[in-house]
């Protein structure tokens, strides 16, 4: 009986010794994480009259092509509406889209960049929302 509590005893003062705990870091910059896609920028912008949607792509290097579309819409009480709409392709690794549009003060805007970028063959594509309301001032 003796022997059986020493070894249990044992037993537990092992596991207590052994345990470890195991905690992953977290990333301080939460980014995505593409494989062709080096930068994308895309704004709204109604600093301007017209106001404009800006929209740049670079691929990372080897890319063979890039194609896209950049859209504007304007919410109404039917839904949304397009309001201006850029497309190009390219076979460098730089892409930019510029769309002007007529905004309406108080409106609420949405500009939709939808993309893909090839390296050797692999399509990567994304889409990407901004949302404004244009000032009324």
């Amino acid at each position: 009986m003796k022997k059986r509590l020493v070894a249990l005893f044992m037993s537990f003062l092992l596991l207590i010794c052994f345990e470890t705990s195991a905690y992953a870091a977290l990333p301080e910059v939460v980014e995505p994480l593409w494989n062709n896609i080096s930068t994308v920028s895309h704004t709204l912008n109604f600093n301007t009259s017209p106001a404009n949607s800006y929209a740049s792509i670079i691929g990372k290097s080897g890319t063979t092509n890039i194609t896209g579309t950049l859209n504007v819409y304007k919410q109404t009480s039917s839904g949304w509406t397009l309001v201006g709409h850029d497309y190009d392709t390219t076979t460098t690794d730089v892409l930019a889209f510029y769309v002007e549009f007529d905004a309406e003060p108080g409106a609420y805007y949405q500009s939709v960049l939808n993309f893909s970028v090839t390296i050797n063959g692999v399509v990567e594509p994304e889409t990407l929302y901004e949302f404004a309301t244009c000032p009324t001032n």
